[in-house]
């Protein structure tokens, strides 16, 4: 979500839990970036609703994170 910067928040796998650290960017170039590292699917569908998301300041991606990325997120 854009609001005085790029807002990331993640939720568990019940898709209602947020976990307590949320990231924040200045650039919307570190989004892609970040699906990316998260393990995004970033086929040509997928690439295109993310910047779809960027154009109207907010949207959502699946990301696939590692334990080790989930441990760094509580």
């Amino acid at each position: 979500m854009q609001r005085a910067g790029w807002h990331c928040q993640f939720l568990e796998g019940d898709l209602e839990t947020p976990p307590p650290k949320q990231l924040a960017f200045l650039s919307q170039s570190m989004i892609p970036q970040l699906a990316r590292r998260g393990g995004a699917n970033f086929d040509l569908e997928a690439e295109r609703a993310v910047q779809h998301g960027i154009n109207i300041g907010r949207g959502g991606a699946w990301l696939s994170l590692n334990d080790d990325q989930c441990r760094k997120l509580k």
